[in-house]
């Protein structure tokens, strides 16, 4: 009888232990370093955009990435935000789909990141959700942008963040939907 006691008396106080929340937890994921820095516009598919290292578009096999060029191009931070030339999203939380190839402990090769973002551009602010899809040992990404919509829900009259089915694609923020 006591040691049952002993061992519910254990398992209680150890339960408030785990019923946090981990520190370090998906709020820390960053993404690799391979992937973070610029990208410029390769081509875009149903539901994506795919960016490269080199500029495709210039003259010259090669040619780095610039934000000088005429070439669309996309920014990575390690923290998970993204931005372009008249608009920028803040990552509110990072995840790891895929792992893909691991690197050094890094997911690496063929990862896929989730990251849920707060964004503002040409005088509009949104939510998002974007799915980085890392291919080629990070020399090529493939990004698929889904804007949020708020919706009313139940009598409290509580937000629901709800992400659309249709993706932003190569879409500038003032032709997103609203």
């Amino acid at each position: 009888m006591k040691l049952k006691l002993v061992l519910a008396i254990s398992a209680l106080i150890a339960m408030p232990a785990f019923a946090q929340p981990q520190q370090g937890g998906p709020a820390n994921i960053r993404l690799p370093e391979q992937i973070v820095g610029l990208w410029c516009y390769y081509s875009s598919s149903e539901g994506g955009v795919s960016y490269l290292r080199n500029d495709a578009s210039a003259p010259k096999p090669d040619t780095p990435c610039s934000k000088n060029s005429d070439t669309e191009w996309i920014v990575l931070e390690a923290d998970g935000s993204y931005h372009g030339i008249e608009w920028g999203c803040r990552a509110i939380r990072v995840t790891v789909i895929d792992r893909g190839v691991v690197i050094k402990g890094q997911p690496g090769a063929n990862a896929v990141f989730g990251v849920d973002a707060r964004c503002e551009g040409e005088g509009d602010t949104w939510r998002e959700r974007a799915r980085i899809e890392v291919e080629r040992w990070g020399s090529a990404l493939t990004i698929i942008r889904r804007k949020a919509r708020a919706r009313i829900q139940g009598r409290e009259g509580r937000a629901v963040v709800v992400f659309t089915k249709s993706p932003l694609a190569r879409l500038p923020p003032s032709h997103l939907e609203r």
